[in-house]
């Protein structure tokens, strides 16, 4: 008893998780419940994520149904809040049910881009009903768009970056080249199959452009540790770029819209904020992650 008791005394402390304040605050907690309640039923952490990006497709939408005006704009901020709480209601089902593979996380992240992609084309319509340049407006929506895609892009590479060399056994996607082999072989889709053999692509192409950084894993408990506490900080200053905040920055521009159309542009400063933001902190980058 007492040996193991020193056991549990010496073992490295799990890091924190790394994530966007909106999330562990407000959409966390709220994905909790639905996850609860969704787990003595048959529906699957697969298809909250389906729904979830029906939520952000139905958010696009509203903004572009004729007439829509104030009322779409409002159905649009719950469509985009529902998408938050539902995005985080897939994992936490997932993980309630036990072992997952990697399908999921390349449904959720499919569902992703389509929600961001229907959020800006909705946002395309809205803008050109309050100017009076359809040129500006598709440029300003564009540039919305992607600045959203690499900010979103950024924070999630190195988020994982970060975890892989502090977190003893985590690999990005909850996924390693052999397990998507051998997942692969056993799936009964065709579809999976093709999308878990794109994600098996993907790794190799991340795997090689990181070079020999994988080989230097795993750290000592110390230097986790010591990494962690350096890198961190910086880590948590890019998560203010994540996408979770770019789609309440958008829902919250949405419902002031409604009493200010000119509101709007609240989400394009903040997109512009965060370019300005990044490319600050990778100038500032203390180290590869």
């Amino acid at each position: 008893m007492q040996a193991s008791t020193e056991k549990t005394l010496l073992a490295p402390k799990a890091p924190k998780p790394i994530g966007e304040w909106p999330d562990a605050i407000l959409f966390r907690p709220a994905a909790s419940l639905v996850a609860r309640a969704l787990a003595p039923t048959r529906i699957t952490a697969n298809q909250v994520s389906v729904w979830a990006g029906m939520a952000g497709i139905l958010a696009g939408a509203a903004l572009v149904w004729p007439g829509g005006g104030s009322i779409g704009r409002v159905l649009a901020a719950i469509g985009l809040l529902l998408y938050l709480v539902l995005d985080c209601a897939d994992g936490q089902l997932a993980r309630l049910r036990g072992p997952t593979g990697s399908l999921g996380a390349i449904i959720d992240g499919v569902f992703d881009y389509v929600s961001a992609a229907a959020l800006h084309v909705g946002l395309l319509f809205q803008f050109l009903a309050i100017s009076g340049s359809p040129w500006l407006t598709v440029l300003v929506v564009v540039f919305s768009g992607a600045s959203m895609a690499w900010h979103a892009a950024v924070f999630d590479d190195r988020k994982n970056r970060h975890l892989e060399k502090v977190k003893e056994g985590y690999t990005r996607f909850n996924t390693t080249s052999e397990k998507l082999g051998k997942e692969i072989e056993a799936s009964k889709s065709g579809w999976g199959r093709m999308l878990l053999k794109l994600l098996l692509r993907y790794l190799a192409v991340q795997t090689r452009m990181e070079g020999e950084g994988r080989e230097r894993l795993p750290f000592s408990s110390e230097e986790a540790e010591r990494y962690d506490r350096r890198h961190r900080p910086w880590v948590n200053a890019l998560s203010v770029i994540g996408p979770t905040h770019h789609f309440l920055i958008a829902a919250i521009a949405l419902l002031s819209s409604c009493f200010v159309p000119e509101a709007l542009w609240a989400y394009v400063a903040y997109a512009l904020g965060c370019n300005v933001h990044l490319m600050v902190l990778l100038a500032r980058d203390p180290g590869r992650v």
